[in-house]
């Protein structure tokens, strides 16, 4: 089995970085007002802190940490729920230019926030499925029944010479 990292870029690190950062802040002002357990007076504010807990750990839960190739499988590795894509499966294996994925537009998922995941549409490649840590490095898997699924190796060149 061969692993290949799936290190952040700048803008990845400087969304979570904020995001984190405006979740400590709702956390002290909620201790402040001691409205940790949502009383009426400062329901919104404890609802926002709420709110954003659970969709950080949610994502935490989903980010693509590091990639691996074997003889049967591509596997995207998670904290939980690790995806994985047989070989059978697999119809094309390329590496795509930066420039190639200008003008995606994000359809249902994450944009920054610890990578970029779900799911992703631009004209030259329409729907794909993204499990990406940074906005380089593109690695597109095309699957016999026609789904696309992005991934973001450091390395793009060694994991399709991986792939064989």
């Amino acid at each position: 089995m061969k692993i290949f990292k799936a290190s952040f870029d700048k803008l990845t690190l400087i969304i979570s970085f904020v995001f984190i950062s405006f979740i400590v802040v709702l956390f002290i002002l909620n201790l402040i007002n001691n409205s940790l357990f949502l009383p009426q007076a400062n329901f919104s504010l404890s609802l926002g802190f709420y709110f954003l807990a659970i969709l950080f750990l949610y994502i935490l839960l989903f980010i693509p940490k590091y990639y691996s190739v074997d003889a049967s499988a591509i596997s995207i590795h998670r904290p939980i729920f690790s995806f994985k894509i047989n070989r059978s499966e697999i119809a094309a294996c390329s590496v795509i230019l930066n420039g190639e994925m200008r003008g995606v537009i994000r359809v249902a998922g994450n944009g920054g926030l610890f990578g970029y995941t779900g799911f992703f549409w631009n004209t030259k490649y329409g729907t794909m499925r993204w499990f990406a840590t940074q906005r380089k490095n593109y690695v597109l898997i095309e699957k016999t029944n026609g789904n696309k699924i992005v991934i973001t190796p450091d390395e793009p060149e060694k994991f399709i010479e991986a792939l064989g």
